[in-house]
Formats: C-alpha cells, sequence, structure tokens
C-alpha cells in the first residue's frame, strides 16, 4: 500500500484542489454576486448553493491530477531505473500493469466526475487527458 501511495505522490493533490476551490471562489463569486450568495431579492440561484459542482470539480481535478502523477512514472520507468531505482515502479513494489491500471481507473473516474458538471468540464477533461497521455 505504502508503494501505492509513494506512486500517486498523494501530498500533491492538494495543489490540484487548491486550484479548483480558487477558480471556484473567482468565478461564481465574480458571475453571480457575493460568495455567501445572499442577494436584495433572496435566495441565490447560482453559486456556492450547487455544492455537487464543487465536489465534481475537485473530484474531477484531483483524480486527473493522481492519473498524471502514476503516468509520469510509468512512462519514466527505464529512466529511473538508472536514476531513481527506488521509486515504486522500478524498484518492482508496483507493476507496470498495475500501474497502468490504477492511472486509467483515475484518469476515468475524473472524467465521470467532470461530465456530472457540466459539457465544459466534460470537454476540458477529455482534453486534460489527451494531454496527460500525450
Amino acid at each position: 500500500m505504502l508503494a501505492y501511495l509513494q506512486l500517486l505522490r498523494l501530498p500533491t493533490v492538494f495543489t490540484a484542489m487548491a486550484d479548483i476551490a480558487l477558480g471556484f471562489a473567482l468565478t461564481k463569486g465574480f458571475l453571480y454576486g457575493p460568495i455567501a450568495g445572499a442577494t436584495a431579492d433572496g435566495p441565490p440561484q447560482v453559486g456556492w448553493n450547487e455544492p455537487g459542482k464543487f465536489v465534481g470539480l475537485l473530484i474531477a481535478s484531483s483524480c486527473l491530477y493522481l492519473s498524471g502523477m502514476v503516468f509520469n512514472d510509468l512512462f519514466d520507468r527505464k529512466q529511473d531505473l538508472a536514476e531513481r531505482p527506488g521509486r515504486p515502479i522500478p524498484s518492482g513494489r508496483v507493476t507496470a500493469k498495475s500501474a497502468a491500471i490504477l492511472g486509467m481507473t483515475l484518469m476515468l473516474i475524473g472524467i465521470a466526475a467532470a461530465a456530472t458538471v457540466c459539457q465544459i468540464s466534460l470537454e476540458v477533461s477529455l482534453l486534460l487527458a489527451v494531454m496527460i497521455l500525450a
């Protein structure tokens, strides 16, 4: 289990979450009023009262980020064998096949989570997936 956590570089995923939180705060606050969402006319119609969209974006971003970490190590395994033999894949603690399955699973979860938010999120996630694999 420790090898998989090292492969994911789990502590770094919080940077992806911070990007989503800031983007959500800036766009929802700017486009739809204050973060608190209160308006003179009553409760807000959109914005922070949509926690499902926020959570969906957090999951999508986190899973795509983590899949990138896994695929980075998978694609660099020959170089890592020479330069960083203690990494999970070159050391044999995680097989290349297991890493590929983990990376693809995370990528698909990320794309599915983005699809639950809106069409644009789905399209961006698909572009990100292509770039991660490229």
